[in-house]
């Protein structure tokens, strides 16, 4: 039979392994609605569109700023400011994801066009050169 202070160590660190897990999930939730301590200013990422398991594009807000970032292993640019087509579609009531963007800016713009993805992104770069 096992002993008794066996089964006093083994239940410790089993319970402090449950601990550790719940304050690892805790953390996480909390670090997905942050704000940026140092600034104070809301950041959230809206959406994002992987394109190779390497390269991804972002949608976030920072304050009421929309920006298209796109990130690879080695740096992340801003490719385009994306507030004045959010808040005219009023995407930010209806759930933006980077499809409703394309899908509503696509009905507003030319309903016939093509519907993709890289169609948006040069509309979006059209209208924020002019």
């Amino acid at each position: 039979m096992l002993n008794a202070e066996l089964i006093q160590s083994l239940g410790i660190v089993v319970g402090f392994l449950v601990f550790v897990f719940f304050l690892s999930n805790l953390l996480k939730r909390m670090a997905t609605n942050r704000k940026i301590a140092t600034l104070g200013i809301d950041f959230k990422i809206v959406s994002k569109l992987p394109l190779t398991n390497k390269n991804i594009l972002y949608i976030v807000q920072i304050g009421s700023n929309f920006l298209l970032l796109g990130a690879s292993e080695n740096n992340i640019s801003a490719i385009a400011d994306l507030t004045k087509v959010i808040q005219s579609s009023d995407l930010r009531t209806t759930g933006s994801t980077v499809f409703n963007l394309q899908k509503n800016y696509q009905q507003s713009s030319n309903p016939n066009s093509d519907v993709s993805f890289k169609n948006f992104l040069k509309e979006t770069f059209k209208k924020s050169k002019n």
